[in-house]
């Protein structure tokens, strides 16, 4: 049985503007804004696998392998705080180029915010 617990506090500052703080608790997840907490260690050793048939394998030895467009992906990732960086040598779509995302996982997927403000695609966590 789940149970939440939803405060909202308002904080007002010399009735220039106002703040609001939400926390959310559940059992077993915790969440933010209604979006599941994760992190990249929900990820490592895991496939990820979106609706047009791409497979990103998140190795847990720094390594990426799977698919994208038919074409294997042969690439490495680091890890920066949060974020994950990744390169890639296959496929060429990929290659010479550096990807830079927090993963941000709700019910199940993930989808992955870029640096540069856009999303990837959301991706199933199997």
């Amino acid at each position: 049985m789940k149970f939440s617990t939803v405060m909202l506090t308002c904080v007002c500052f010399m009735s220039v503007g106002c703040a609001t703080t939400q926390a959310v608790q559940g059992e077993n997840e915790a969440t933010t804004g209604g979006v599941a907490s994760g992190s990249l260690d929900d990820i490592i050793g895991k496939s990820l696998v979106s609706d047009n048939g791409t497979v990103f394998i998140v190795g847990a030895d720094g390594t990426m392998g799977g698919t994208l467009n038919g074409e294997q992906v042969v690439g490495v990732y680091v890890r920066e705080g949060s974020a994950m960086c990744s390169t890639y040598t296959s496929p060429k779509t990929l290659s010479g180029r550096e990807f830079c995302s927090t993963p941000v996982f709700e019910n199940g997927t993930v989808v992955f915010h870029r640096r540069d403000g856009t999303k990837s695609q959301t991706f199933r966590v199997e």
